[in-house]
């Protein structure tokens, strides 16, 4: 990668992997964390968004400066579908607190 974060033509893409979920993987694991409310639920939705990015980076495509945006829009987008999945359109919620009043997604089968 070079200094303006573009991915020079001749690395490696197991390198270009590493380097883009290395600068961005904690961010977009706290960003989906705070959607589901599941840690478990947002490894998985972020492994989905690198699963897609690598097979993008296998048909040719380059990151450009606008990566970080696309991370960040894939990654609310499989969560809220991984919402609509479990919930089936139905949403609940719960207050977390009576103290401190937070009101919480729970999906189907979480407490």
């Amino acid at each position: 990668m070079d200094a303006g974060g573009h991915i020079t033509a001749g690395a490696d893409r197991q390198a270009q992997m590493e380097t883009i979920v290395s600068a961005h993987e904690s961010a977009l694991l706290r960003y989906a964390t705070r959607i589901l409310q599941n840690p478990a639920s947002a490894e998985d939705v972020v492994q989905n968004v690198f699963i897609k990015l690598f097979r993008g980076l296998q048909e040719g495509l380059q990151p450009s400066e606008k990566l970080k945006s696309w991370l960040y829009r894939v990654t609310h987008n499989e969560a809220i579908d991984l919402i609509r999945r479990f919930c089936g359109g139905r949403l609940g919620f719960r207050i977390l607190d009576r103290e401190n009043p937070r009101i919480s997604l729970t999906l189907p089968g979480s407490a």
